[in-house]
């Protein structure tokens, strides 16, 4: 028989705090920062992901609250994988 519990296609939406700047994934994975393309992943197609500045160089890729991973500018391919912290609260430093 059918299930009584509604399925929601997608995430809810995410609202990135000021500072941030928000991408929305491409159809391959990639979103466009600053001026090429930089691959964030697959699994971030049509989700829209958080750029937080650690310095000129550096960025922090969040989905939602979660680190992702690190873009550097020195690198020309795509994003470098987020440390995990034990305690997720820890890793969102804003």
């Amino acid at each position: 028989r059918a299930s009584r519990r509604v399925y929601r296609s997608g995430l809810s939406p995410w609202c990135s705090p000021k500072p941030w700047v928000a991408r929305r994934g491409r159809n391959r994975g990639h979103i466009k920062w600053p001026g090429r393309l930089r691959f964030v992943g697959r699994a971030f197609v049509g989700q829209t992901v958080g750029l937080r500045a650690l310095d000129s160089r550096l960025h922090a890729v969040h989905l939602g609250k979660l680190p992702i991973g690190h873009l550097h500018d020195s690198d020309l391919g795509g994003l470098r994988p987020a440390r995990w912290l034990r305690h997720p609260h820890r890793n969102l430093e804003v």
